[in-house]
């Protein structure tokens, strides 16, 4: 699979992720619960963006930075970052609930950028077989976070690991 084909995957993937949530936030009573949920989209979007800027923008800079979204992008990432970790701070329900539902119209919104962006650069710049080597090395770096046979464990606070 190459390299755009699984960021466009993964953003399918993570889009999942969020309505799931969203319905959860509905049904959130605690700050434990909107934390524990934000601690799960930041996992995820943490990995995400790491492969992401490695994979993708590095062998895209030269480029990129002609067109001055290099810096923007990586930047962005750590806007989003940040505002999940609000989410996690947050002073009551519905405080940590609007930071992160912000944080996903806001994820969504930078999703569609770089598909519009990035994936077009990609497909037009990149040769054929360094996208695939691209890919597999993303999907291989998924499998050694254990993605593929042992999915990760969350631990709530005084209860065993799922």
């Amino acid at each position: 699979m190459n390299v755009t084909d699984v960021l466009v995957n993964e953003h399918m993937f993570l889009r999942t992720v969020f309505v799931a949530v969203e319905r959860a936030l509905d049904k959130a009573q605690t700050l434990a619960e909107v934390s524990m949920a934000a601690r799960l989209v930041e996992g995820l979007m943490r990995e995400h963006m790491e492969c992401e800027e490695s994979l993708l923008f590095r062998p895209l800079d030269a480029l990129l930075k002609e067109k001055g979204q290099t810096c923007h992008l990586s930047s962005e990432h750590r806007e989003h970052t940040a505002l999940i970790r609000k989410a996690q701070t947050a002073l009551s329900v519905q405080e940590g609930r609007s930071d992160l539902l912000l944080a996903f119209r806001i994820l969504r919104a930078h999703f569609h950028d770089e598909e519009r962006l990035v994936i077009r650069l990609a497909q037009t710049t990149l040769q054929p077989q360094s996208q695939e080597t691209l890919g597999k090395e993303w999907l291989d770096r998924r499998a050694q976070c254990g993605h593929v046979d042992n999915p990760p464990s969350f631990k709530v606070p005084g209860k065993t690991a799922v």
